[in-house]
């Protein structure tokens, strides 16, 4: 088992990965990342597995689902 610790991906780049739909849902209701989102939403769009260890309301289930309800919409 090899285990890598997640790189944290800047704000601009982020933004890239998703459609235009999802971006202007998210940042109507929310002004910024937060750094759950900043580290896992691109391994979880890359398909790859990652381990979010974050307090209460840092949104880590919405970083989950942000990649994946990306793809559903580009699909």
């Amino acid at each position: 088992m090899n285990i890598e610790y997640a790189k944290r991906k800047n704000e601009i780049d982020l933004i890239g990965i998703f459609d235009p739909l999802i971006k202007e849902w998210f940042f109507k209701k929310f002004r910024k990342f937060s750094e759950s989102q900043l580290y896992g939403i691109n391994y979880i769009n890359e398909r790859k597995n990652i381990l979010i260890s974050a307090s209460t309301g840092s949104g880590k289930t919405l970083t989950g689902f942000l990649g994946i309800i990306n793809y559903l919409i580009r699909s």
